[in-house]
């Protein structure tokens, strides 16, 4: 598909009775829109761009060149930019391309420098072979992976009482671990029968009064 000369690439769609250059190609090569869409953004991969002072190579030459000579699929092709891609903001630009011409190869089964003497030398592999290939090339050049990028939230309690019923206030929310244990012990202590507070009889006091008794000392006897 070609544009006029003198006519601007926007006004292509209008002059179609299309509304963008999306339903331009979905009409041409009567494709799905999704599947348009996906080619679109291969293309943006592959396909030269304009700079300033003039044009500029594709992201990914290798790949380029490839599927124009018609020696590479669109899925082998797809398969590639969308893994490299994943990995091109932490890696060099010349390992990049080193492991864009080595998929290529792998794909096409073209013998390269970066694939001579490696198994499967001259192979030409599928897409779902290429995949796994691929993330051999990401855990090689990008192995740490990707770093995050979303701060840890860290847990915050959350407790409130309800409403007075039967004599009860009911208790909602959540709590973090360690708030948990903190009111696992104080539950223990003021819950707890064995916690209850115990007073002492008339005849215990008197002998505590008259020294012949000492609070809490049958309990430590009893743990020794």
């Amino acid at each position: 598909m070609r544009i006029a000369p003198g006519r601007s690439q926007p006004a292509l769609p209008a002059a179609l009775g299309c509304r963008d250059g999306l339903e331009v190609i979905v009409r041409a090569t009567r494709i799905s829109v999704r599947e348009a869409k996906r080619r679109s953004r291969l293309g943006g991969f592959v396909t030269a761009r304009t700079g300033v002072g003039g044009t500029v190579p594709p992201f990914y030459p290798a790949v380029a060149a490839a599927l124009t000579q018609g020696e590479l699929g669109l899925e082998a092709a797809e398969v590639i930019v969308t893994g490299l891609e994943q990995i091109s903001a932490r890696v060099a630009p010349d390992d990049l391309h080193t492991a864009e011409r080595a998929l290529v190869a792998c794909a096409t089964g073209a013998v390269t420098d970066e694939t001579r003497g490696l198994p499967g030398e001259g192979l030409a592999f599928s897409a779902d072979i290429l995949r796994g290939i691929m993330l051999q090339w990401q855990a090689r050049l990008d192995p740490d992976g990707t770093a995050p990028t979303e701060p840890v939230l860290e847990g915050r309690s959350t407790l409130g009482f309800g409403l007075l019923k039967d004599g009860l206030y009911p208790l909602r929310g959540g709590v973090t671990p360690e708030l948990r244990g903190i009111m696992n012990v104080l539950f223990d202590s003021y819950l707890s029968a064995r916690a209850a507070p115990a007073f002492p009889t008339q005849e215990e006091q008197a002998r505590i009064d008259a020294g012949a008794l000492i609070p809490g000392a049958d309990t430590a006897d009893t743990a020794a």
